[in-house]
């Protein structure tokens, strides 16, 4: 239903370009402070990812049927596990820059 040849196809990139626009936007002003560009970039990316691969889940679960409601709860949950919780947003920041970090990144 979502594949590459699917109808809904615009419709799941137009989904993840706002959720990447909304990381982009939270996570970058955030590396003024620290400097950490690299890692809030792929932060960035791999929360759009992990939204996407739970509503993929979500998706399957209810017999391929998505509502913006299942978008919606599953990105609250993402935020109130990860980026309200400063101890796992630093530890997956962290564990992401140690494993995609570009040559030339360092932490400040």
């Amino acid at each position: 239903m979502y594949g590459a040849l699917s109808s809904h196809k615009e419709e799941w990139e137009n989904l993840g370009e706002q959720l990447l626009m909304f990381f982009v936007y939270t996570y970058f002003c955030g590396a003024v402070y620290d400097d950490m560009v690299c890692s809030k970039m792929e932060l960035a990316l791999f929360s759009v990812r992990w939204i996407q691969e739970f509503l993929i889940v979500r998706w399957l679960e209810n017999g391929k049927k998505l509502s913006m409601q299942d978008v919606e709860e599953l990105s609250w949950r993402y935020a109130r596990e990860i980026e309200h919780s400063d101890d796992n947003l630093n530890a997956l920041e962290d564990w992401l820059f140690g494993m995609y970090a570009p040559e030339g990144c360092q932490l400040a």
